[in-house]
């Protein structure tokens, strides 16, 4: 892209479980089989690339791309998979706490915040010239917001915490109109909404 743009922002869109999906191991335990099966990851030590190159990731890929009746069927495994764990990680549920601590610890695995921190780093790295805002999806209320905000700033960029943080106020009071069927990604007056008041917090910056 830098060979033939010199832009004059970069904006970057993250979401909390950005975290997880940069960890080649931490994705295997997902239900979400188009992440892991289909792309390359980082290793952890930052400079072998790994893809899941087995047989049955093979024939995942050959299938996926050539039947959308598979496709359908995969999104159908997927949603079924999810309401038999009780979330995207393929772990059982022996008692719910113990279920919440494990999701807990894969959630905040410090080697894929650290991960994650080195690749926008290197991202920030190639447009070194231009200013460089960094805006969370608004999913839930948690403690991941003040996480991306430090990985943000250590790895260059200015974070705008304005448009994730009304959403999800206006989420609390109950506007469900701004969010999907699943409560989570946004609906077209969402996106609508997030977009006006980036625009206002990027005018803000100057």
């Amino acid at each position: 892209v830098k060979q033939f743009y010199s832009p004059t922002l970069l904006l970057h869109q993250f979401c909390d479980n950005d975290f997880s999906n940069n960890s080649f191991e931490l994705e295997q335990k997902s239900v979400v089989l188009n992440q892991w099966m289909l792309r390359p990851y980082l290793a952890k030590d930052r400079q072998t690339v790994v893809f899941h190159d087995g047989t049955l990731a093979r024939l995942y890929r050959t299938m996926l791309f050539r039947s959308s009746l598979f496709g359908l069927f995969d999104r159908a495994l997927q949603v079924s998979l999810s309401n038999h764990y009780g979330g995207y990680l393929m772990i059982p549920q022996k008692d719910k706490d113990a279920y919440l601590k494990e999701v807990r610890a894969t959630t905040y695995d410090p080697d894929a915040i650290a991960l994650t921190e080195y690749l926008l780093a290197k991202v920030r790295g190639n447009f070194p010239d231009a200013p460089a805002l960094l805006v969370d999806c608004p999913i839930e209320q948690s403690t991941f917001n003040p996480i991306w905000v430090d990985v943000a700033r250590k790895a260059g960029f200015v974070p705008l915490v304005a448009p994730s943080d009304r959403l999800v106020e206006a989420k609390m009071r109950g506007e469900s109109d701004l969010f999907g069927a699943d409560g989570a990604h946004l609906s077209d007056r969402g996106n609508e909404m997030m977009g006006n008041i980036l625009a206002q917090s990027v005018k803000e910056l100057g």
